[in-house]
């Protein structure tokens, strides 16, 4: 339930870059933040939402889980600039060892 929020919170704080390397792309829905008692995803584009997440991650776990959070974002647009990212590597048969 954590890691679909994050993921949720994520997509909406990023959604214009997101868009910008991948086209539009669709929402990910809300669920779960009844249960763990987290703000709306609607707030401050998500970030609200992750920084409670965070916070009551910080907290039961024991980790910096905002920092992890935000180092995840940062490779992920990181990876999606590479020129080939998203498609699979060109092989010639098998490799010789």
């Amino acid at each position: 339930m954590r890691r679909y929020l994050a993921a949720a919170a994520l997509q909406r704080m990023a959604r214009t870059r997101i868009a910008q390397h991948l086209g539009s792309q669709p929402v990910i829905p809300p669920s779960y933040l009844d249960v763990l008692e987290l703000p709306s995803l609607d707030e401050t584009f998500g970030q609200e939402t992750l920084l409670v997440l965070a916070e009551q991650e910080q907290r039961r776990y024991g980790y910096d889980a905002w920092g992890t959070y935000q180092n995840l974002l940062d490779h992920f647009f990181g990876e999606i600039r590479r020129r080939h990212w998203g498609q699979r590597a060109a092989t010639n048969g098998p490799s010789a060892s």
